[in-house]
């Protein structure tokens, strides 16, 4: 940069053409002070593990040290198999790998819910907000309205009142690890009432 523009030369060199369009947008200091890395989320502008584990917390709607570590506490708690307990650490982490999540790392897949093909597949669609899902949480007798379609949704699931925690855990592992059995067209048979049942959720705790 030669103190009004940035060098085009050594962005080519550097980063791709979509990283040099994003890098030239950021207006160049043309005063000609030091640049310096700076932090937003400390007062101080350096950077403190603490104020970054804030801001993952609230990227995943859990606000604060306590509410994190109540949800966090209570998931570990629930007397399910390790497997639907991971599957639940992925999603509450938001690392599961949707389209959406997928497209978000360069990766080249039309981020279209395959289910309903309206909206993007994140993490709340495919387990939440879809119309498809919707029908097959109806079905269940787990209805949706009450629950926050955005980042705190899961967090309102866990902290939330205690009926129906375990049924509803259940169903959101199903709902993921089963996607094709769900359609609007058809009937979602492996999701239905007697699937969600006390006995079935007792063998999935034999796993």
């Amino acid at each position: 940069m030669d103190g009004t523009s940035w060098d085009e030369e050594v962005l080519q060199d550097l980063f791709d053409d979509r990283e040099q369009s994003l890098i030239k947008q950021i207006p160049v200091n043309i005063d000609q002070t030091t640049d310096f890395v700076f932090w937003c989320k400390e007062s101080t502008g350096l950077y403190t593990i603490k104020s970054a584990y804030h801001a993952l917390q609230d990227l995943k709607g859990l606000t604060n040290d306590v509410d994190a570590s109540v949800f966090w506490k209570i998931l570990w708690s629930l007397k399910l198999p390790p497997k639907i307990k991971n599957l639940m650490w992925r999603v509450g982490s938001s690392c599961l790998p949707t389209l959406a999540q997928l497209a978000s790392k360069f990766v080249p897949v039309n981020t279209r819910c395959p289910l309903c093909d309206e909206l993007d597949e994140t993490i709340s669609h495919v387990l939440l907000t879809c119309r498809a899902i919707k029908q097959v949480w109806e079905r269940v007798g787990i209805g949706t309205s009450a629950l926050t379609a955005g980042s705190s949704w899961l967090y309102c699931i866990i902290i939330g009142p205690a009926k129906n925690l375990k049924r509803t855990i259940l169903a959101i592992y199903k709902l993921y690890t089963s996607p094709k059995s769900v359609s609007i067209s058809n009937q979602p048979a492996e999701l239905s009432e007697p699937f969600l049942s006390s006995n079935s959720l007792v063998s999935f705790h034999q796993c």
